[in-house]
């Protein structure tokens, strides 16, 4: 197919999955840069070269670019993250729980009602803004339960690949229902057997789409005052 697209358009093609894609162009021309400027604007002498794409749909899609090279394995089966452990059923890979049929599933089980392939995320989500009852609470927890699941895989990629994560697809449009869950995820605490605990993430893990947060982050952390004099 590369072949005869490069002979009908007389130029460069390459094909690849859509989450490698994704991932590839938001390191090129996309969030990276974007982000590695405000860096620059805030005269951080921080920048970013590796990113971390995940695509929410159908199921779960991911893409690694490492120091601007597209990431792909000696198989070419890199980033398949939706062959990840399950949280909740040993059984089960990630995607059983972050999918458009894991919150169809868990709104009808919530609502108790009848699984309809037809209604969609983009349904239960209106339901969840908009409806009222156990409908609603049940399209609500659905989206809560999602946000859980992927938080989880989220902070294992993280501490795998250290860099910036950029989220896409179709079901990141509910990013104002999933997202708390999904940061609550991130920074739940590991706690060991004496009962200590630490970060789940190696790295602090900021939400660029907080506006607080993102200027934290661009600006570095806030100045620490000792007897009312700044440290460094």
């Amino acid at each position: 197919l590369k072949f005869i697209l490069e002979a009908h358009f007389d130029c460069p093609c390459f094909i690849n999955n859509d989450g490698n894609l994704f991932a590839f162009g938001e390191a090129l021309k996309g969030a990276l840069q974007e982000v590695n400027l405000g860096l620059k604007v805030n005269r951080s002498p921080k920048i970013f070269s590796n990113l971390i794409g995940i695509t929410l749909g159908t199921g779960i899609g991911c893409g690694f670019v490492i120091n601007q090279n597209l990431f792909t394995g000696d198989n070419s089966s890199s980033a398949e993250i939706h062959n990840m452990s399950n949280l909740n059923n040993s059984n089960w890979n990630i995607e059983e729980s972050v999918s458009t049929r894991a919150i169809q599933r868990i709104y009808s089980e919530k609502a108790n009602i009848e699984l309809d392939p037809n209604i969609m995320p983009e349904d239960i989500y209106d339901i969840a803004l908009r409806g009222s009852g156990e409908n609603k609470e049940a399209a609500l927890y659905s989206f809560i339960q999602y946000g859980k699941a992927l938080g989880f895989v989220l902070a294992d990629v993280i501490t795998l690949i250290d860099g910036l994560v950029v989220i896409g697809g179709g079901i990141s449009a509910a990013w104002d229902l999933f997202a708390p869950a999904m940061f609550k995820a991130i920074h739940k605490k590991h706690r060991s057997a004496n009962g200590n605990t630490c970060n789940r993430t190696t790295v602090k893990v900021f939400n660029l789409e907080n506006e607080q947060e993102k200027q934290i982050f661009f600006k570095g952390p806030a100045p620490r005052f000792v007897n009312g004099k700044k440290t460094d």
